[in-house]
């Protein structure tokens, strides 16, 4: 199993399971912030459902072979909806509490013909059940029936909770503590080249046909309960521009186009017009080499020795100076 992992810490587990059941130990160190969800048209909140286990919703390991199996509805409803003896309600289940009003709320099976004969065949084959998320039976089914298919009986307007039961196999086990490998990485990233292609120019193919190792550029686990480390351009410059020896240069560096598309803004945000007359120069002291990525000495000398238009670039004016 994995080791436990608190939340709020910065520690990594020393081996995750993402064959085990759904845990903070297994979710956290590659998801810090559960508050929310990326999926559009819905409302949640994992703050809302601490007193339910994980796994109590995450039926199985969330991700399997580079794909990630989101919570179905039914699983919602095995709470949602529910009348729970002199309890009452367990938890709501207007559509309204969990999507938002510009969701689209008809599924896409749910074509214009679906009343007619397409929906008698899907609640032969898979029961009624289901419908009765979102539907009154007394209502949108029986009317309806009585007019046009008599012969259907009164539709059970309860809906039963489902629970399929956890996948049994071999654990899938990987170490964030260890070197990084691609062995810890294509199990939830079989397209290692899935990387938005509006900011970078990037492949891992030339860099593993060269056979760089994973942690020469990933030198610790990628996923921490911080967040996503991700590799810096300053460890791009530990080759990229440099020169060895009588080799020459080992990979291009100063043509930005190699690695960024034209509509990439390559100032950084912080250039401001502050920083470009003096603020640089606490940056600079700070981290000098960071500078010579994009900047060669010309154009610094030029304003430093008063040939340059800066505010700040010393008195022209001054004795001696040519």
């Amino acid at each position: 199993m994995a080791a436990n992992v608190p939340w709020g810490s910065t520690a990594v587990a020393s081996t995750i399971d993402l064959s085990a059941p759904a845990s903070v130990a297994t979710c956290g160190p590659c998801h810090p912030n559960l508050s929310g969800v990326d999926v559009p048209g819905l409302i949640f909140s994992h703050g809302n459902h601490l007193l339910v286990g994980c796994d109590g919703c995450h039926l199985r390991p969330p991700h399997r072979d580079g794909e990630t199996d989101r919570i179905a509805m039914q699983v919602c409803f095995a709470c949602h909806g529910v009348t729970h003896g002199p309890q009452g309600t367990l938890a709501k289940g207007e559509c309204s509490d969990c999507h938002t009003p510009s969701h689209q709320l008809r599924p896409a099976s749910h074509t214009k013909t679906w009343a007619e004969k397409p929906h008698a065949k899907a609640a032969v084959r898979d029961g009624t059940n289901g419908c009765m998320m979102c539907h009154d039976a007394p209502k949108d089914c029986d009317e309806c029936h009585r007019e046009k298919a008599p012969d259907v009986g009164a539709i059970p307007n309860v809906y039963h909770s489902v629970v399929n039961p956890l996948p049994s196999g071999p654990p899938v086990e990987i170490y964030p503590s260890g070197p990084v490998s691609m062995s810890q990485c294509a199990y939830c990233h079989p397209d290692l080249d899935a990387i938005p292609k509006d900011r970078l120019i990037f492949e891992h193919g030339p860099h593993l046909g060269r056979n760089y190792r994973c942690e020469s550029c990933h030198p610790v686990f990628a996923h921490n309960m911080s967040g996503t480390e991700i590799p810096t351009m300053n460890s791009c410059y530990r080759c990229h521009d440099a020169y060895h020896n009588g080799r020459g240069q080992i990979a291009e560096g100063q043509d930005c186009g190699k690695c960024h598309p034209k509509s990439f803004e390559l100032l950084p945000p912080d250039h401001t017009n502050k920083f470009v007359t003096g603020a640089h120069k606490k940056a600079y002291d700070a981290d000098p080499q960071s500078c010579s990525m994009c900047h060669e000495s010309e154009p610094c000398v030029e304003c430093h020795s008063g040939e340059g238009t800066s505010p700040n670039a010393p008195n022209k004016d001054l004795p001696g100076r040519v």
